[in-house]
């Protein structure tokens, strides 16, 4: 089947979901275009959730300044200043804040993140202070004994990305924004002679457009280079990540972090917006962009490291491991543009800091391609509210009762480590961008993250799914085509 549109972009990710939200403001025809078979791209579906409120941490990683440019700087802290608390206001997103300290063991550390906390107020961050050592063990007294002080930032925010990634397509589709799954850009269509985009070739058909927007994270090169121009290479950083129970004694009240190295942040200890502890991430290289396996080795390490910062974390306590593909680029840096080579073709690459960056990205691009000559005449019914599926676990007892005499589904939980019940299935598969997978309602309602992992509600969700979509049981997915959960029925 072949489309038309004004704008395509190409990866429902945190980036291209915020660049959908955003655009969708506008008098114009939005389609995006997902490999999977949900919302949530690769990267954004396995983090930690973290909004940083200061780029100083960052900072801590580079010795050299082309990776610091300014106005990707200003993006932290436009977002966080400006942007955010209305999109979260709006979305009505879980979140709360936790602040971040980031702890040295010796005056080398203290003297590297000083320079940096220095760069940091020059560009206008002024969030980051330092802090004794007396302090620090009063912000953290799980810590471990021997660090010296410390630089702590207030206002790092933990946030449900899931949720987040889901709001804003959600409201983006309220809004007109037509959503294809399960759809695999295959090439950007350019006129050779005028260098101008004409559209993009998938394998569901031909989609006709003015501006193709290219959020693919680490596939972006793959996409880029269908242009004709692609001086960058993507390829995966894995990080390891053990997720730890909830209500650990030993849980630190703001997000725990080791003095950065080169690469990569280090492993820190981050309390998450559902009451969990994140621990990692682990961060090795790679090539092959659809690896998310786990092993032994790497989360043993990973809490190694983290014993150094809170020596009583305990594997026993984790819930589950996970692995995240995150996107780096060589070279790397941020390229945030609308491409001088081809008219109509814009891309977001690099990007490692998603979650905290997305909606002034959004903005940002927006920007550009108003600049570009996009003409962006605003909504006059534009609605910046999502109609959000109230939470069975949230409501008060007054509210609960409300809502089981309204839908007597909410009577029923699915998941009890979560709290789910089966009226809220119901509504994430029959509320956009809408859940088709097992996985897809883990992602929205959290039913399968507790304790036993779906032991117990995996298998009443596939009889949900399956008699709501009207479809035989065995095509129920976890994920992909390819994970059936049921392979046959027992008949007597």
């Amino acid at each position: 089947m072949d489309y038309k549109t004004d704008v395509v972009i190409v990866g429902a990710g945190i980036v291209g979901s915020a660049v959908a939200r955003q655009l969708s403001r506008y008098e114009l025809d939005v389609m995006v275009v997902e490999k999977k078979e949900d919302i949530g791209g690769t990267a954004s579906r396995q983090n930690q959730g973290v909004v940083c409120a200061t780029s100083v941490f960052s900072m801590l990683m580079y010795e050299d300044e082309h990776m610091m440019d300014p106005t990707i700087t200003n993006l932290f802290t436009i977002s966080n200043a400006l942007i955010y608390p209305q999109w979260i206001a709006d979305l009505e997103v879980k979140y709360r804040q936790i602040g971040a300290i980031c702890v040295a063991k010796n005056q080398d550390e203290m003297d590297k993140m000083e320079v940096a906390r220095k760069k940091g107020w020059e560009r206008g961050d002024y969030r980051t202070r330092r802090v004794t050592k007396k302090q620090v063990y009063e912000l953290v007294p799980q810590l471990a004994p021997g660090y010296i002080g410390g630089y702590y930032c207030p206002d790092e925010c933990a946030i449900d990305v899931f949720d987040l990634v889901v709001a804003m397509m959600q409201n983006a589709m309220e809004n007109g924004v037509k959503v294809l799954t399960k759809t695999k850009a295959l090439a950007i269509d350019v006129d050779k002679e005028t260098k101008t985009v004409r559209g993009l070739k998938t394998d569901k058909g031909y989609i006709e457009a003015n501006y193709v927007i290219n959020c693919c994270a680490i596939y972006a090169d793959d996409l880029a280079k269908t242009t004709g121009y692609c001086d960058y290479r993507c390829y995966p950083r894995y990080g390891q990540t053990p997720i730890m129970d909830k209500n650990l004694p030993y849980a630190p009240t703001p997000m725990v972090r080791p003095c950065p190295g080169r690469v990569a942040t280090g492993v820190a200890i981050t309390p998450t917006a559902s009451g969990n502890l994140g621990v990692g991430p682990s961060a090795d290289n790679g090539e092959d962009k659809e690896y998310t396996a786990t092993t032994k080795e790497g989360i043993e390490k990973v809490m190694e490291q983290a014993r150094k910062l809170i020596p009583e974390m305990d594997l026993r306590d984790s819930v589950t491991q996970f692995t995240g593909a995150r996107c780096c680029k060589d070279p790397s840096n941020w390229v945030i543009e609308v491409s001088h080579n081809i008219k109509g073709y814009c891309e977001a690459v690099g990007i490692t800091q998603g979650v905290t960056a997305a909606p002034a990205i959004a903005c940002y691009i927006q920007n550009l391609l108003e600049n570009d000559g996009l003409q962006l005449e605003p909504k006059d019914d534009f609605q910046p509210h999502r109609k959000k599926i109230k939470r069975f676990v949230d409501m008060t007892e007054e509210e609960r009762a409300e809502a089981i005499a309204e839908d007597p589904a909410y009577g029923t939980v699915i998941c009890r480590c979560e709290t789910v019940t089966e009226a809220e299935i119901v509504r994430a598969i029959h509320t956009p961008p809408y859940a088709r997978s097992v996985d897809a309602i883990k992602r929205r309602l959290r039913a399968g993250m507790g304790r036993c992992q779906g032991g117990f509600c995996s298998s009443r969700i596939v009889e949900i799914l399956a008699r709501e979509l009207k479809v035989p049981v065995e095509t129920i997915t976890k994920n992909e085509p390819g994970s059936e959960i049921i392979v046959d029925t027992c008949r007597k």
